[in-house]
């Protein structure tokens, strides 16, 4: 009977940390190689892939911090749509669904609906978003602002 009690309380376990989001002790994280698309500055990873519909383009992916010694909050995206000169001519906001991301064991997902108006030719995605020390309370004095370029 012991027994069997204690194997509920593990999968219960479980599956409260299945619902806790980032990697789980499950395993089921996500894998950058699943992503066609990749930018990484010194501090934020995203990676993400990129479906085009008539009307729309979505992006669905991840944000992690680049290192375990770096925390992440306040990500703000956004996916541009750009012309065939690089122009940006089209854009849609969107954040991870985290506020504060730390470690790279723990990764934050996104997905941004982008209207299409026409003449879009390729797609990227920019931002900006807030780093700070691990182990350093955040919205400190050490918080330093980043950005995801657009090339």
């Amino acid at each position: 009977m012991k027994k069997i009690a204690v194997a509920a309380l593990l999968v219960i376990a479980a599956a409260i940390a299945g619902c806790a989001g980032g990697n789980d002790i499950l395993g089921k994280g996500y894998r950058s190689k699943d992503y066609s698309f990749h930018k990484n500055t010194n501090y934020i990873k995203v990676n993400w892939n990129l479906k085009i519909r008539t009307n729309r383009a979505v992006a669905v992916g991840y944000v992690e911090p680049s290192s375990h010694d770096v925390g992440l909050h306040t990500v703000k995206l956004e996916l541009v749509g750009l012309d065939s000169e690089g122009r940006v001519i089209s854009s849609a906001k969107g954040m991870p669904l985290d506020e504060y991301i730390m470690s790279p064991s723990y990764e934050s997902p996104f997905e941004i609906i982008l209207p299409l108006k026409g003449g879009e030719k390729d797609f990227t995605i920019r931002g900006s978003y807030y780093h700070y020390p691990v182990g350093n309370n955040s919205d400190s004095d050490e918080d330093r602002p980043g950005h995801i370029p657009l090339k």
